[in-house]
């Protein structure tokens, strides 16, 4: 934002003089001034208020008359030399002029100017301008400028979240105790403080005014909505219940805040795994009413994860591109990005990663646009399960950490456990165990809320427990993981290798009961959605090992659309080829495997598979596969790669950070491995080697310092 007609402190914006100059001094400007008529010198004095350069008609408005009355006025000042015309506007022939005029104004009628353009530039919509005058024209108790700062701040929140909330909070301090608008401004300041990643803060502003004397039900049931909103998205799900539930239940708050309160409540009510109390409300606002117009789309989103939870995956995603297709329909749809979100997370479950992204990255354009500061970290943390399905190791990692350092920046602490689940499950896939437990046991101190569902960390804690302990001690501490997947489609749907690992798991403990079960599950799943081919994969995988059957193995890894569970049925169809006596079937299902397992850096998977090779006399090299590059442009990883090209385009640390969305962390240990790996010491030189290897760059873009 710019500030109209030079807008500015005096003092930042007088242009240094030479002793040279004519006016070399402020006594040689006022003397310009006193030669100047009574209107001729009030048209300089209220345009040194107004700014470096002032259009005529904002004296006018300021004195209220019409321009028309000024023409002497103006003729006067501009002959005199003090003012020079432009095409639109006029500015001070010196900057020692404009600041004699400004300081000659007695200071209560500067302070009455500055508020009453304040106020002008408010109907302007010039709000930067107008936020500098009102803070240069207000004092304790002014509850005109203190409103004009409120509104300032409400209309800035999301393009200058941080001046915003400072401006709320100046708002806040110069209302008195005994007025009645103390607590709509609080609210305000607390909405601002969470825009602006100050969660703390508005946690504790919010909790202060709703243990004040004298709330009323509006600002009441704003705070209250703030906090649960707070509460939900920092794992604190039961307050976040019992605090939305007072303003839904209240009949004085108005339509359109009932309505956001009762889509805060879907969500509470999800997190806290209450189907029938989610469905309850999502059906009540699809019933349609007052105000619930704006929350139709991430009901509709809701309605999605309960779908899914259900089983139908085919109708869940129809709605949850519903929701998305009718929000891009309405700009004042809440929700924020809740239903891109839970797209790209099916998305990336049924394998259609293109898509996952496609869809992840306008999240994060909206995210931003939107300043929705508490729903930051999410891109990033979808972007890495949409890495590990692909098998991009490395990456998954790199935006799964980024993912946690920019909940930790901001307090949604929510997110951190699927962060942490990726990066357990890449521990795991490395066969670095005491890793992936760390990260699962800090990942269940902050319970995920949907569309991010614990399923994936109990899928991932099960494996851990496998690979520590044996199948046996699986069978006899997850029990209820077994059971629960008749009733619970996402413990299935969620990881298409789910299915397959828990029958192979229960048949290596001897529960062919069991095994049947999940098998017969993933049959059911694959019945209900047979449009969708990852879940008729896993249905033929987890059938195929039930029955010993390779011919559904081998259809299984020809479907599947994530590595890690095609990979898995080629192991799988190998290992039963070889007990079917089909030792070159098998031999090349095996090899096929191992050589994808190393590929990836799956270390533990990759020597299980060398070790069944072994038992039919196949001695295969540890390394054999052709592995990345230790340096070079061909050793950088996708991230880094993105890094490095968007550091040569000439961005700081800080812009990449904001481009990729990713820490500053993250950013900084991409670029110090880029170096290390290239063997560089400095951005140009970093330039100088993504030039060289894309020739057809214009080197003009690029950086040069």
């Amino acid at each position: 934002m710019s500030r109209r007609n030079g807008d500015a402190l005096p003092a930042e914006d007088v242009e240094p003089a030479s002793a040279a100059e004519c006016l070399d001094d402020l006594s040689g400007a006022a003397g310009c001034l006193d030669d100047l008529s009574g209107p001729a010198r009030h048209l300089v004095e209220i345009g040194a208020v107004l700014g470096e350069s002032f259009a005529v008609a904002d004296v006018a408005a300021v004195q209220g008359h019409m321009a028309g009355g000024l023409v002497e006025a103006v003729h006067e000042a501009v002959d005199a030399g003090v003012l020079i015309p432009t095409p639109t506007a006029l500015r001070f022939g010196h900057g020692g002029i404009r600041q004699a005029a400004y300081e000659a104004v007695p200071a209560p009628l500067l302070l009455a100017l500055h508020r009453q353009i304040g106020e002008l530039r408010i109907e302007q919509g010039e709000w930067e301008a107008a936020a500098y005058h009102l803070t240069q024209g207000v004092d304790s108790g002014d509850r005109v400028a203190a409103a004009g700062l409120e509104r300032v701040a409400h209309e800035i929140r999301t393009s200058a979240p941080e001046w915003a909330s400072e401006l709320a909070l100046r708002s806040l301090a110069l209302t008195d105790s005994d007025d009645d608008d103390r607590f709509a401004r609080a609210a305000t300041a607390v909405m601002n403080l969470v825009t602006a990643g100050r969660v703390g803060e508005a946690d504790y502003l919010a909790h202060c005014a709703l243990a004040s004397h004298g709330l009323t039900a509006w600002p009441a049931a704003r705070l209250r909505l703030a906090l649960a909103e707070l509460s939900l998205f920092s794992c604190r799900y039961e307050a976040a219940v019992e605090t939305i539930h007072r303003v839904v239940s209240d009949p004085e708050v108005p339509a359109p805040l009932r309505a956001s309160a009762e889509l805060c409540l879907v969500w509470a009510r999800l997190a806290v795994d209450d189907r029938a109390g989610a469905a309850t409300q999502v059906a009540e606002i699809l019933s349609g009413g007052a105000g619930r117009d704006q929350i139709l789309p991430p009901a509709l989103a809701a309605l999605g994860l309960l779908t899914w939870r259900d089983g139908l995956a085919a109708d869940a995603l129809a709605l949850l591109r519903s929701a998305v297709q009718r929000g891009n329909r309405q700009p004042d749809a809440a929700g924020g990005p809740f239903g891109r979100l839970c797209l790209a997370w099916m998305l990336t479950a049924v394998g259609d990663l293109e898509e996952a992204t496609q869809v992840i990255d306008v999240a994060r354009d909206e995210i931003s646009a939107r300043s929705e500061t508490l729903w930051s970290p999410e891109p990033a943390i979808a972007a890495a399960r949409v890495h590990l399905a692909a098998g991009r190791l490395d990456d998954a990692v790199a935006h799964a950490r980024g993912g946690i350092d920019v909940a930790a920046a901001v307090g949604a602490s929510s997110f951190v456990s699927c962060a942490r689940t990726v990066l357990a499950d890449v521990a795991l896939m490395r066969g670095e165990l005491s890793e992936a437990a760390a990260h699962l046991e800090s990942g269940r101190q902050s319970m995920a809320w949907p569309p991010w569902s614990m399923s994936t960390q109990r899928m991932v804690g099960a494996r851990l427990t496998e690979a520590e302990d044996g199948p046996e001690k699986v069978l006899a501490g997850a029990v209820d993981l077994y059971d629960d997947v008749a009733v619970d489609a996402r413990i299935l749907l969620d990881d298409p290798a789910g299915a397959p690992w828990l029958v192979r798991t229960a048949l290596a403990a001897g529960d062919r009961e069991r095994a049947g079960r999940v098998a017969a599950q993933a049959e059911r799943l694959a019945a209900l959605n047979g449009s969708i081919p990852a879940v008729v994969a896993a249905s033929h995988h987890a059938r195929g090992l039930c029955a010993a059957d390779p011919e559904l193995l081998l259809k299984a890894g020809a479907t599947h659309r994530t590595i890690g569970a095609l990979v898995a049925a080629w192991e799988d169809a190998g290992a039963s080829l070889l007990d079917a006596g089909d030792k070159s079937a098998g031999k090349a299902q095996l090899e096929r495997a191992v050589v994808a397992y190393e590929q990836l850096g799956a270390e533990r998977d990759a020597a299980r598979v060398r070790s069944r090779l072994r038992t039919i006399g196949v001695r295969w090299r540890h390394g054999r596969r052709a592995e990345r590059p230790v340096s070079g442009w061909e050793s950088l990883t996708d991230t880094e790669r993105a890094v490095a090209e968007h550091v040569a385009e000439g961005l700081t640390n800080a812009q990449v950070a904001e481009r990729m969305f990713l820490s500053r962390h993250t950013v900084d240990f991409n670029l110090r491995q880029i170096f290390r790996k290239l063997g560089i010491r400095s951005r140009v030189a970093l330039a100088r080697v993504y030039l060289e290897g894309h020739p057809g760059t214009d080197a003009k873009n690029h950086a040069s310092v």
